[in-house]
């Protein structure tokens, strides 16, 4: 079956998202990025906003994966997850200009969630620091 797309382009899938550090086999579900900045702001004497300072740039992410391994006889598999404060790299082959592409992502907490109808899944949150690259 021929699939046909008319209008404009979307992005369906997760497809180009790697990563060092989740395993291999990580089947990523879900990854969220933000480009965002402290403000500081000062009013004039009529209480409109007359400044606007933007300093400590910072990016956001998080990513949601199941652990996945094969081979194993009972099914269960053995889930990877970054250490809380280690750096790791995130990159999206597909897309150059994404937020997620960087080196210097420091893993802020990863979330373990197991339940009886689901597979066991980690939610990762990281940031990246424009001053900080090791």
């Amino acid at each position: 079956m021929t699939n046909y797309y008319h209008g404009l382009n979307c992005r369906w899938s997760l497809n180009g998202i790697t990563q060092t550090v989740f395993g291999a086999s990580a089947l990523i579900q879900n990854t969220k990025a933000t480009d965002k900045m402290a403000k500081f702001t000062a009013a004039n004497q009529l209480g409109n906003t007359a400044v606007v300072v933007m300093y400590d740039e910072q990016k956001g992410a998080s990513i949601t994966w199941y652990a996945a391994t094969s081979g194993s006889l009972d099914g269960n598999a053995i889930g990877t997850r970054p250490s809380v404060g280690s750096m790791i790299t995130l990159t999206d082959t597909i897309d150059s200009g994404s937020i997620i592409n960087g080196t210097n992502w420091i893993v802020d907490d990863v979330d373990e969630d197991r339940a009886v109808t689901d597979a066991m899944k980690y939610t990762c949150n990281a940031t990246a620091y424009v001053g900080i690259t090791s």
